[in-house]
């Protein structure tokens, strides 16, 4: 395994390469992380199954800094969850967190607004390429931070 963990995998290759790893070995985040990109092809009834068994905002964590990027399926899986339990969003990395619906962000916590406005002033480019619509809705929430912060 070790010779084509870190080949440029498409998604659906390592969606595949996956599956059929899954079938043949009991997969443990120890067995994920050998993976390597390969990883990225976890399914959203595997993470679903695995949030069972660990903390949720660990575990979406370490899957957005599997290496290859995350699939669109696997964000919409994960954004899921997240309108499931609310409270598992503090955690989550500022650039993952500032491109969830305008719905999750309005239920962000102040750390993690403070957090999403520090990684915007470091990548301010990143903002920009948000829709203008999560541009506005993160702009209003740290209004509303900066505001109680200082007065």
């Amino acid at each position: 395994m070790s010779l084509y963990r870190d080949l440029p995998w498409s998604h659906q290759q390592a969606q595949l390469i996956f599956k059929k790893t899954h079938q043949t070995k009991n997969i443990t985040r120890e067995t994920v992380e050998d993976l390597g990109r390969i990883a990225g092809g976890i399914s959203c009834d595997w993470l679903k199954l695995w949030t069972s068994e660990t903390d949720f905002s660990d575990l979406v964590q370490f899957v957005l800094e599997l290496p290859g990027g995350l699939r669109p399926t696997l964000r919409k899986c994960i954004v899921e969850e997240l309108r499931q339990r609310p409270e598992d969003m503090d955690g989550l990395s500022p650039w993952f967190a500032a491109g969830l619906p305008v719905k999750l962000i309005e239920n962000l916590s102040n750390t993690s607004l403070t957090a999403i406005m520090t990684y915007t002033q470091q990548h301010f480019a990143d903002f920009l390429k948000l829709p203008r619509h999560k541009q506005m809705a993160l702009a209003e929430k740290a209004v509303t931070v900066l505001v109680r912060r200082y007065y």
